[in-house]
């Protein structure tokens, strides 16, 4: 167990913030951590402006989390990924990822290229049968499809559900 006199020598040199930091979060420490914690905040006479200052930073640094979630896409390889393993077993634990950090752009990507990435494996199934054309041409209905959903995303889906996620958030 540690002494009340090596948290002091500890937390003296501790700066401020990670003081203050402790005090935001008491379930986190011992009740006589923040016993010690609050007596040096008490004897560097840390004010009111100091406490609102660093709640302010606190404030930024978490809008800065959540606008880092909101627009941080999938990269070409994802998507390429995404749209090509479209089958629900191959990709569900990418998804799973993805919703449980919390990158909800990057889902919704996800299940854009995997739907986008189905249906056109379906058209250039069924197409080459229909049309009595070439099996290739089915595989080339395929990959174009992937250019196609590429730039509808860059230009239209990707900035509609940035903005659904910020009606949300707000």
């Amino acid at each position: 167990m540690i002494s009340k006199e090596q948290l002091e020598s500890t937390y003296s040199s501790l700066p401020t913030n990670k003081l203050l930091a402790m005090m935001d979060r008491p379930s986190d420490y011992t009740e006589l951590a923040i016993m010690v914690a609050s007596a040096e905040l008490t004897k560097r006479n840390v004010g009111d402006v100091e406490k609102t200052v660093y709640a302010e930073e606190q404030l930024k640094q978490t809008e800065i989390s959540v606008q880092k979630i909101l627009y941080n896409e999938l990269s070409f390889l994802q998507k390429a990924l995404f749209y090509f393993l479209w089958f629900p077993i191959l990709n569900f634990a990418f998804k799973m990822n993805l919703r449980q950090d919390g990158y909800l752009l990057k889902l919704k990507q996800a299940n854009y290229y995997s739907l986008a990435g189905f249906i056109f494996c379906m058209l250039g199934g069924i197409l080459p049968v229909l049309l009595n054309i070439a099996d290739f041409i089915g595989m080339i209905i395929w990959i174009l499809g992937f250019v196609a959903a590429y730039f509808f995303d860059e230009r239209f889906n990707r900035q509609r559900i940035i903005g659904i996620l910020l009606q949300k958030n707000n």
